[in-house]
């Protein structure tokens, strides 16, 4: 039962202990996906200062004066670590996010709470890209496994975020090495013990169409490892690469292969089998938007220019339904 124990005496009470409790922990990061912005991805944050065109930037990847300094983020993250000390051992969940939260500082000053005030009811979720080194991702790791060999955590869970595979994810993912991914993730696959994994994926219109090659690869990892993968998402929220810009039909053919791959096995499966199925008639139901084509075309045109890309090379379906 996750009700704060507030609740359980007043269910109207606004004073509450969250038992679910999610921190963004900076925007520092190693990547910058091509649908986040400034406030979620320090890359993006340097890179649109680099390319001076404010009116283009504050569009497709927000305004970096809504950003709060270094200082302000430290004083936020003595007050949590604090609030930690006093409260934490009612927390059941918590989730730890960036940019990546693996490279963030502040990371370590979170985590160490649990060794020195343990709380044998909480999992604790990481959600990483699992584009470091594979020497550093060990030793991440490893710290968060002993947590839970010395009872100082209920459960680790990695939440990895990828969205599809093959090129398109190097395009999406700006800075992503599926070489990189692949391996770490078959690393902690070998540790089901101690960390249950999970893949996150932000459903889009340049990854829709490999999607279902990921669905193929999380089959392939788990029978080389006897592993388990939880696989749930999410529709972009950015509105210049929404999957529903080109309408339903453009994805018929796609979301066959999607249906077929789907694994049926366990009800985690199951779930996000309904969920995905849910997604799929969102879109299925929607026309050809003319002005998320228009921004579609700004946003990546642009992104090309900068960075010596060519989306029309590695998405040529879009291209030509354009």
């Amino acid at each position: 039962d996750q009700t704060p124990d507030e609740l359980e005496d007043n269910p109207t009470a606004t004073h509450i202990t969250p038992t679910i409790l999610e921190v963004f922990i900076n925007n520092k990061c190693n990547l910058a996906c091509t649908y986040c912005n400034v406030n979620d991805s320090s890359v993006h944050e340097t890179e649109v200062q680099r390319f001076f065109n404010p009116e283009f930037n504050e569009r497709y990847f927000g305004r970096t004066e809504i950003n709060v300094s270094d200082e302000v983020c430290n004083q936020y993250v003595e007050k949590l670590i604090s609030w930690l000390q006093r409260k934490g051992s009612a927390v059941q969940r918590l989730q730890l996010l960036g940019g990546e939260p693996f490279i963030q500082t502040d990371f370590y000053k979170i985590v160490d709470v649990f060794k020195d005030y343990p709380n044998p009811n909480l999992e604790l979720n990481v959600i990483t890209n699992m584009n470091l080194p594979h020497k550093m991702f060990i030793k991440h790791v490893g710290f968060l496994q002993q947590l839970v060999k010395d009872k100082k955590v209920k459960r680790i869970d990695i939440t990895a975020s990828v969205d599809c595979w093959g090129d398109s994810i190097e395009y999406v993912r700006r800075g992503f090495s599926m070489d990189l991914f692949e391996k770490n993730m078959l690393y902690i696959l070998q540790y089901p013990n101690e960390i249950r994994v999970n893949i996150n994926c932000t459903h889009n219109l340049m990854s829709l169409d490999t999607y279902s090659d990921l669905l193929v690869k999380k089959k392939e990892w788990q029978d080389l490892t006897g592993g388990k993968i939880g696989m749930f998402g999410q529709i972009v929220g950015s509105y210049q690469v929404d999957p529903r810009t080109l309408g339903g039909d453009f994805f018929k053919e796609t979301f066959v292969r999607i249906r077929k791959n789907l694994p049926l096995q366990t009800w985690d499966d199951r779930q996000a089998a309904k969920a995905m199925h849910g997604i799929m008639k969102n879109i299925e139901q929607s026309k050809p938007d003319l002005q998320r084509i228009s921004d579609f075309l700004t946003c990546y045109n642009e992104l090309d220019r900068r960075y010596g890309t060519d989306w029309k090379k590695t998405f040529p379906r879009i291209a030509e339904a354009i």
